[in-house]
């Protein structure tokens, strides 16, 4: 009988939610309810009319992403610098060193590239690592997420520890 009880009762709160949820607000009728809605209607026509206006000449020419210039500098562990100057149509920092074989995809490990312009920083060996730079400052992210600045110099020095 407990069973029966707590079934019905089950069965008369789900219907009472499906039936709340079903119902339909009442539609104010108020004048400064309705005032709002009609004058950003019309704001929004007048906003699509003027982006859907016919083309000037001004824009009817199609647009082309330049090509992005940066320069990319190694300072190996010997102090020799190699100086790249690039021209990329890439994002990311990532990519283009990829893209050039600076960097070896292959030698990603946890994030982190230890083969730059062909020279592997081992950690475990003299605790060897690269630092990355944007412009004199170190990169608070990953190269992967350094987005590219057109004119901007990135470099990476091999680093021994943390001094």
């Amino acid at each position: 009988m407990k069973r029966f009880i707590s079934l019905l009762i089950a069965l008369t709160l789900l219907i009472g939610v499906l039936c709340g949820c079903g119902a339909k607000p009442e539609a104010d009728t108020t004048e400064s309810a309705s005032a709002a809605p009609t004058e950003l209607t019309a704001e929004a026509t007048e906003a699509l009319t003027e982006e859907t206006a016919a083309p000037t000449e001004q824009n009817d020419a199609p647009t082309f992403n330049e090509p992005l210039h940066i320069t990319f500098r190694v300072t190996h562990d010997d102090g020799e610098l190699k100086v790249f100057e690039l021209e990329t149509s890439k994002t990311t920092l990532a990519e283009v060193l990829i893209d050039e074989e600076l960097v070896q995809e292959s030698a990603q490990s946890s994030g982190f590239y230890d083969t730059v312009d062909g020279e592997y920083a081992d950690w475990n060996d003299d605790e060897g690592w690269w630092c990355f730079y944007c412009d004199g400052e170190a990169l608070m992210v990953g190269i992967e997420e350094t987005e590219l600045v057109d004119g901007a110099v990135y470099e990476a020095v091999f680093t021994h520890g943390f001094n």
